[in-house]
């Protein structure tokens, strides 16, 4: 976060019209219904017991490496700067 305010700065010293864009993903991943991506798996690719739970780990992993990589500085502290 530190680089993209420096380059915001760096912008506006020289008269560069700069806009950022946040958004807060953090309540998207909350609403989501995991039991109805575990039934798909289950009645599609009829992946069940062990194997469906290796591959629910292996899905909340990549999900959680994206989302350290949107969110470098551990997510939105928001006005108050509590964080989590």
């Amino acid at each position: 976060m530190t680089k993209v305010y420096s380059d915001l700065l760096l912008a506006a010293d020289d008269g560069d019209l700069s806009a950022l864009c946040l958004f807060d993903l953090t309540a998207a991943f909350d609403t989501v219904d995991h039991d109805l991506p575990m039934l798909r798996l289950e009645r599609q690719f009829g992946l069940r017991g062990v194997v469906l739970i290796i591959i629910i780990i292996i899905i909340i992993i990549i999900i959680r490496n994206l989302y350290s990589a949107i969110m470098p500085l551990g997510g939105y502290r928001g006005a108050g700067g509590t964080g989590r």
